[in-house]
């Protein structure tokens, strides 16, 4: 009989570890929706228990404070463009410096544009403290994603010389000064973005 019970419980774990999964979603997504309106820094706990209609108490079962679901916020903006990241990769010609650059530009692009409050509206409702964690730790996520993807391709492409020494950090640096001069200066267009960034790394002679 023991043996059984034990069973019935562990089988019921995941779903309840689903169920808080997509509760702790749900708060992200409604402070999400608050932050449109009211920097982060404002938001209480009460105005996020309301939007998710829930008690305070219950909420700090999914979050314990306000910093580890301000993190979580940036956690989900940044596996959002990771994703598009490994769209691309699906899809891409090893090899094809010119569309990996492309790939740089159009979405350093599409975090300026999106609508989303932790893009280029954080800073305009009082949360520019969030919106920077997001672009510091997007620029980390990306440049990681191309060392593991298409600076490798170049590498076996080209009997593993690289044109330029530590590469994540340029990439971190060119990744984020894209997404500060898109910010600023929206019609910059693509193709001075790619020669820019052909020019960084040294890639002109392989577009």
């Amino acid at each position: 009989m023991q043996a059984s019970v034990t069973e019935d419980a562990s089988a019921f774990a995941p779903r309840r570890s689903h169920k808080r999964s997509r509760k702790s979603d749900e708060i992200v997504q409604a402070v999400i929706d608050i932050c449109r309106n009211k920097g982060f820094s404002h938001i209480t706990i009460k105005d996020i228990a309301k939007q998710v209609g829930m008690t305070r108490s219950l909420f700090y079962h999914y979050f314990p404070d306000k910093e580890t679901l301000a993190q979580a916020m940036v956690d989900k903006s940044v596996n959002q463009v990771l994703a598009r990241m490994e769209e691309w990769n699906r899809v891409r010609t090893p090899g094809d410096v010119k569309g990996a650059l492309e790939t740089v530009v159009h979405v350093a692009r599409s975090i300026i544009a999106d609508n989303s409050p932790l893009r280029q509206q954080m800073i305009h409702s009082g949360n520019g403290g969030l919106y920077t964690r997001f672009v510091d730790q997007v620029s980390k996520a990306i440049a990681d994603y191309f060392c593991q993807t298409a600076v490798q391709d170049f590498a076996r492409h080209h009997q593993d010389q690289l044109p330029i020494d530590h590469v994540r950090e340029m990439l971190i640096v060119l990744i984020s000064g894209f997404i500060t001069l898109l910010r600023v200066q929206p019609d910059t267009s693509d193709e001075t973005f790619i020669h820019m960034a052909a020019q960084t790394l040294h890639l002109e002679p392989y577009l």
